[in-house]
């Protein structure tokens, strides 16, 4: 289990010791995080895992980006980890604004930058929990002394985006945008059918086709194990073949049975992803 702690400033210190000080006691003192495996410190726009030194984040920031990530990971871990956004945005912002990514420069100018720049890169709801985050970021450097600035009234100007459930005819027409069309849904199984050899093309294909074998969040199917498969007799004596999912949010583990006319589609597909993750 990680060791956490409730880290208090001290009064006396200044700014620049208040923050040496938060970085010190996080790497020294939470445990339980390897980097590679958590979390990626590279500037706003890289997605690639092979960083280079030029797209990591500013050596300036980026202690204190892993001190706050590790603080607030450690108190409350979430699947979702907002604070790299909010801290991806930060530094962009920071070096937009002051020519330096040091936090102990964060100004209301640097957290207005900041959203701005989220509205950009993000989708409307990813923009929109970022910029929380960013508030409860600007609340905590704050409260902890880490800055001389008081942020603490700063609030997030994005607004939370409609709920795409709701009814009606504009709460219809907004699902129906985030839908493929059918021509690509025909594309994807015809490239499937193909038994196709480029890795891009097997794995998209596969995962694609298990989504529609068994309906689930794509980070369910991403984390099913390689012994997932089950082989179970019904009633009738009829053998069925199902999925076990070890689902999230605090959720126990469960089997999704696989409709039989979609049965050996699913072999195929769990085949050839284990194929493609052998080596790993």
């Amino acid at each position: 289990m990680p060791n956490i702690f409730q880290f208090k400033s001290k009064a006396e210190l200044t700014v620049a010791a208040n923050l040496e000080a938060f970085i010190s006691k996080c790497r020294e003192d939470l445990t339980g995080f390897v980097w590679p495996k958590v979390a990626l410190f590279a500037k706003l726009g890289v997605t690639t895992r092979k960083l280079k030194k030029e797209e990591m984040m500013d050596k300036s920031f980026v202690e204190f980006a892993k001190a706050y990530f590790r603080y607030q990971q450690g108190h409350k871990p979430t699947g979702t980890k907002n604070e790299l956004k909010a801290l991806r945005v930060l530094e962009a912002a920071l070096i937009q604004v002051n020519g330096d990514a040091s936090i102990t420069g964060l100004s209301l100018t640097c957290l207005d930058e900041a959203v701005s720049l989220a509205r950009g890169y993000y989708s409307e709801g990813a923009a929109y929990a970022c910029g929380r985050e960013v508030e409860r970021l600007a609340g905590f450097v704050t409260d902890h002394h880490l800055i001389n600035t008081n942020l603490k009234e700063w609030r997030n100007p994005i607004s939370r985006p409609t709920d795409t459930t709701r009814t009606g005819k504009e709460a219809k027409k907004n699902r129906e945008k985030k839908l493929p069309n059918e021509t690509a849904l025909n594309a994807l199984a015809e490239i499937f059918a193909s038994n196709p050899v480029e890795e891009r093309d097997i794995f998209t294909t596969s995962i694609f086709a298990m989504l529609m074998s068994a309906p689930s969040r794509i980070a369910e199917i991403m984390a099913l194990p390689v012994d997932c498969e089950v082989f179970e007799k019904d009633s009738e004596g009829v053998e069925r073949y199902g999925w076990r999912f070890f689902a999230g949010k605090g959720y126990e583990g469960d089997i999704k049975w696989i409709p039989t006319v979609m049965v050996e589609v699913a072999k195929t597909a769990v085949d050839r992803a284990k194929n493609l993750s052998l080596e790993a």
